[in-house]
């Protein structure tokens, strides 16, 4: 009986000593959840969070880390910005010192990274890149379906106040892709017109490429390798960076194309520049407002497009010249780049200019073409 009285004396203590360790580190865990809660709940009350909304976000973090069962991976969400902050945010952009900033919407295979590095090259046109890209806002989480916007137009808004370049003539602008506007809106995160309303009808460079089998090709082949961009000869020289047109992964490379696949594919693109230039009517931008350019115009005369681009952001021009530190991944003519180019030739051939070529000027007939 003794020993059975000492095993079980034993026993107990085990288990008291265990749920004594549990009860310590859930304690430990709790607290640093809390902490880290802290300085989040002391913004978000002073931007106007209700408590109650505080209480949820905490409560929602110790319940994830129930189910997680694992301490280590405990990463505190963020409280996104509700209303009163963003109304806050705007109020700042209305009433202070941050100017309007420009938006250059392109097409994917456009020329837009060859534009930006141009844009970037003066100081009163800076350009910030893709500051909306879907991958970048799932990282923040602020992909959360309806809601989501003023998370979004937030963090935004905070990007193009805090970058350094704003001190210059002309605000930071950034880049949209038509691929990140479209969905962006199917998964009901982000509207064009309420990006458009909130920032105050900023400028617009509109920039789209005219050759949409070349765009597509070029579209396929840069999913193929997973290289989208070129440095230069010269430039990758003076870097010291073996890249360049010689031994770029695209070259000798080609691709099978789905004739089906290509007209949805000009579908897709088609109902991009109209639904954007539908908004900006409905927003009302006019023809002074926005500049629409093409891949194949800018890039055959680049210094009269930059002088074309100051002039609409109200800028002097660039008195030195623009250097280009990109290049062409795909100059190779189409029969080299398409393996059944003879089977679609006629297709080619034959197909109407509707699926070969894209004129997005057209939903503004009443502004000049450049």
């Amino acid at each position: 009986m003794a020993p059975m009285g000492k095993f079980m004396t034993r026993t107990v203590f085990l288990i008291g000593y265990v749920c004594l360790t549990m009860i310590f580190s859930a304690y430990i865990v709790i607290n640093e959840a809390l902490r880290q809660h802290q300085s989040r709940v002391a913004v978000a009350l002073q931007d106007g969070t209700s408590r109650e909304l505080v209480r949820k976000s905490i409560r929602s973090n110790i319940r994830a880390l129930t189910r997680e069962g694992n301490h280590s991976v405990f990463v505190a969400p963020t409280l996104k910005p509700n209303k009163a902050t963003v109304e806050q945010v705007e109020h700042e952009r209305t009433e202070g010192n941050t100017k309007i900033p420009y938006i250059l919407i392109a097409d994917s295979r456009s020329g837009s990274t060859l534009l930006i590095d141009l844009l970037n090259q003066y100081v009163k046109t800076p350009n910030l890149g893709d500051l909306v890209l879907p991958d970048t806002l799932k990282e923040k989480n602020m992909l959360n379906g309806p809601g989501s916007s003023s998370s979004i137009l937030a963090y935004l808004t905070e990007q193009l106040k805090n970058d350094p370049r704003a001190k210059y003539e002309a605000a930071p602008g950034f880049k949209l892709q038509c691929n990140s506007l479209r969905f962006l809106k199917r998964t009901n995160n982000l509207l064009l017109d309420e990006l458009l309303q909130y920032l105050h009808k900023p400028k617009l460079i509109l920039l789209y490429r005219e050759d949409l089998m070349e765009r597509y090709v070029s579209d396929m082949i840069g999913m193929q390798t997973g290289v989208w961009h070129a440095l230069s000869e010269k430039t990758a020289e003076e870097r010291g960076v073996a890249d360049g047109l010689t031994n770029h992964p695209h070259k000798n490379t080609s691709i099978v194309i789905k004739w089906q696949d290509y007209l949805n594919y000009v579908d897709m693109t088609r109902n991009d520049w109209r639904t954007i230039t539908q908004v900006m009517k409905e927003v009302g931008y006019g023809c002074e407002d926005f500049l629409m350019l093409t891949y194949e115009s800018y890039t055959k005369d680049v210094p009269a497009t930059m002088e074309t681009i100051s002039k609409f952001l109200q800028v002097p021009p660039k008195t030195k010249p623009y250097t280009l530190n990109l290049q062409k991944l795909d100059p190779e003519p189409l029969s080299e780049k398409i393996e059944n180019f003879k089977d679609i030739e006629p297709k080619i051939r034959d197909s109407q200019r509707e699926k070969l070529f894209l004129d997005a000027h057209k939903h503004y007939a009443e502004c000049a073409k450049p």
